[in-house]
């Protein structure tokens, strides 16, 4: 991958996550912040360059060199800035243009922004958010869903309980037995593995399965989870800016949705913007106030204050209420590991989804020849694994001979092949071919283009 020249403005945790991302990367990283102590603490930590000033400020961005970088990146918390900034910078030269925005009306009207202010991608992450809560409501097993392919191709990250009917099976026999279906990555404690087909599965061991929507509805049976597709209602704690986009969501789907705010003029504000919800004035962090409102009567409870610890103590206290499905939003999926994640069912981590999305355009740009078509962290406590989408071209060297005879890395699971529209498990007698989407594993972030999946040095 061609090493760039990106400029990211605003050093808040969005910021500083894409700062570390990129950075690790290989490419140059110059930060604009008004804060000199954030980027004090993050030159300290990173080799990157910053510039103290507003983005707005033709002569700050001229400083950071923004009239000669490939990508540049606005993620302030406000959206005006972002906008104006981005439509400096490519009047001044910078190659390509990525935006935050928190407005509705901004990612509305992403078409015309692309046309005529010219920038290239605007992204916002409570939308993105949403989407990924409603999705992971049709898997109920399942506690994190990533899609590719048209979302044709859906990824279910589950837990294997003591009821799974594949405990202590090898890998070679579900995939005997379960053909229609790719285990294309394992978590067990702190060692997250592509497993091999003599590797053999355990209670409690998060994997990452692949199949087509048809096939994924044996997901809770494979988990040993009982099927509970039935959602009436939902408990929200926390009147985040989420919730505008995610209660429609939900209204849609007939769920009941009660949402619990316990500032007055963020309720009232809520009251007015949203008719689908019943807005309830009150500390959601109190369980008897919880108990009072019957925590215990509803479907799924999603906490989505503004506090991780307070977040993941509420999911936990849903769990031992006997709630079917909790919902956490947590910013710092590192938390996790610290307390019985096990009764944790889903994570939602919006930063999480917002940089996954700006590293896959960042990627993907013309420059880098790398035809990335989708991308995502797994695992991402422990910050190694990633799926990629790829087109295959005709000069990969990937199409040279048949996978059998490919000398892929051993961290490297090739998951899925799609030939003209056509979804197919591949096997080692399989060759790829010009057009072809395939789908890659990786448990270590080697892998930028598709020949990266190859021994460096090795042909076909």
């Amino acid at each position: 991958m061609k090493k760039m020249e990106i400029v990211v403005v605003g050093g808040g945790e969005l910021g500083q996550e894409l700062c570390y991302l990129l950075n690790k990367e290989g490419h140059e990283i110059t930060l604009i912040d008004q804060s000199q102590q954030v980027i004090d603490k993050l030159i300290e930590v990173l080799d990157i360059q910053g510039i103290c000033g507003t983005a707005t400020n033709l002569d700050t961005l001229l400083e950071a060199n923004v009239d000669r970088c490939d990508v540049f990146i606005s993620v302030t918390n406000l959206d005006e800035v972002n906008i104006i900034s981005a439509i400096l910078a490519e009047k001044i030269g910078a190659r390509y243009r990525i935006v935050r925005s928190r407005s509705g009306e901004y990612t509305a009207n992403e078409d015309f922004i692309r046309e005529h202010l010219g920038i290239n991608y605007v992204i916002n992450q409570d939308k993105e958010a949403a989407k990924e809560i409603v999705t992971v409501l049709d898997y109920p097993a399942a506690i994190h869903v990533e899609k590719f392919y048209h979302d044709r191709i859906k990824l279910l990250q589950i837990r294997l309980t003591a009821y799974s009917p594949i405990l202590n099976w090898s890998v070679a026999q579900v995939r005997q037995k379960l053909s229609d279906i790719v285990i294309c990555l394992v978590e067990r404690g702190d060692h997250v593995f592509i497993p091999h087909g003599d590797d053999y599965l355990r209670q409690d061991d998060q994997i990452h399965i692949i199949a087509t929507n048809e096939v994924l509805s044996q997901s809770a049976y494979i988990a040993g989870h009982k099927q509970r597709a039935n959602y009436r209602s939902v408990m929200i704690i926390g009147g985040s800016r989420i919730n505008r986009y995610l209660v429609p969501l939900l209204d849609k789907r007939g769920i009941h949705v009660k949402l619990i705010e316990k500032d007055l003029k963020r309720a009232e504000l809520l009251a007015d913007e949203i008719d689908q919800a019943e807005i309830i004035l009150g500390d959601g962090t109190d369980q008897r106030f919880l108990r009072e409102h019957r925590i215990d009567r509803h479907d799924i409870v999603i906490s989505m204050t503004d506090s991780d610890e307070e977040n993941l103590m509420l999911s936990l206290f849903a769990h031992e209420e006997g709630v079917k499905k909790n919902i956490t939003k947590v910013n710092r999926p590192k938390l996790v590991r610290l307390l019985n994640a096990e009764n944790l069912d889903v994570i939602v981590s919006p930063r999480i989804s917002v940089s996954d999305a700006i590293i896959r355009h960042v990627r993907a740009i013309p420059e880098n020849n790398s035809a990335l078509l989708g991308y995502a962290r797994l695992a991402v406590d422990k910050e190694i694994a990633e799926a990629m989408e790829f087109q295959v071209s005709a000069q990969d060297r990937v199409t040279q001979a048949p996978i059998k005879d490919l000398a892929i890395k051993d961290h490297v699971l090739l998951g899925m092949i799609v030939r003209q529209d056509r979804l197919h498990i591949p096997s080692g007698d399989d060759q790829l071919q010009a057009g072809d989407d395939v789908l890659i594993f990786t448990s270590c972030r080697d892998v930028f283009s598709l020949d990266d999946i190859l021994e460096r040095g090795e042909r076909a």
